[in-house]
């Protein structure tokens, strides 16, 4: 069984148990400009989850196989409950030169550690969408492995994840299985179908504008993308990777008052859909 990928991710993502000697180096990994957080590490931990699950014949060596993942980020829990206030104030950003960077609600340019912290923890929480969704895929009880591990998911902001486990009293939450079709006001199997084909894997940005197109074509209630939990789960089981809840909150935040380029832009995608739509 090969771990490596899994192994790699959860590295980068480990700074508060890695020895003095490599503190710094994982910091300055993580926030290189030329480090590919999704296809370095996020990618192949999806692949290689996936792939291991799927070699394993017994749902028990499947349980076990989440269990050793699940227990490699056991020491990390601390470490950013501990910080949970710079990750409520903090986003991820991109500047034009390509530099990952964090910054507080107040506009002040976190430090490198601040940085580090933000972004390795967008990367765990995208790591425990995978999860959660390999642990739904082979009905494998995540909030049972949490308990008998101690791991105290909490910490963990995915609301794909949360959907998943089910509440704090280990209750699964029930699925209907329509997914986001079921919010959709017209044709929905036929537009959900097209839909998904245009936007497939699209980032956050891309979504947040198909999801205003829709709703200037009538096609969708704008109330729809104010319960933003439940909307970013059903999204995730219809569009595949779109990033995680924070990065989809903030691209609709930025369209509820739209400049002059995003108006044009919800102009493009709305003539996107009515295209894919006149199509037989």
């Amino acid at each position: 069984m090969n771990i490596s990928a899994i192994k790699k991710a959860v590295r980068i993502v480990s700074y508060y148990s890695s020895s003095i000697s490599e503190e710094d180096k994982i910091v300055k990994e993580l926030l290189d400009p030329n480090n590919d957080i999704l296809n370095n590490y996020l990618y192949p931990f999806c692949d290689e989850l996936n792939i291991n699950l799927l070699t394993l014949e017994s749902a028990n060596a499947k349980m076990d196989f989440i269990k050793f993942c699940v227990f490699e980020f056991i020491e990390l829990q601390m470490f950013f409950k501990s910080n949970r206030k710079l990750l409520e104030d903090g986003y991820r950003s991109v500047d034009n030169t390509g530099k990952k960077f964090a910054s507080s609600k107040d506009d002040r340019e976190f430090e490198e550690i601040e940085n580090y912290i933000v972004i390795s923890y967008e990367l765990i929480d995208m790591l425990f969408n995978e999860i959660a969704l390999c642990c739904f895929k082979y009905k494998i009880d995540l909030y049972g492995i949490c308990k008998e591990l101690q791991f105290d998911h909490s910490f963990i902001d995915t609301s794909l994840y949360a959907h998943l486990v089910g509440r704090t009293d280990g209750k699964r939450n029930s699925t209907s299985g329509s997914g986001f079709q079921a919010y959709l006001k017209k044709d929905r199997k036929n537009l959900n179908s097209r839909l998904v084909k245009l936007y497939k894997n699209c980032k956050p940005e891309s979504i947040a504008y198909m999801l205003f197109a829709l709703v200037e074509l009538h096609l969708l209630d704008k109330a729809v993308l104010t319960n933003k939990s439940k909307l970013h789960f059903v999204l995730v089981e219809n569009f595949g990777r779109i990033g995680t809840r924070q990065n989809l909150n903030a691209n609709i935040n930025k369209l509820w008052n739209p400049d002059d380029y995003q108006i044009n832009q919800i102009e493009v995608y709305k003539k996107e859909i009515q295209a894919v739509l006149r199509q037989k």
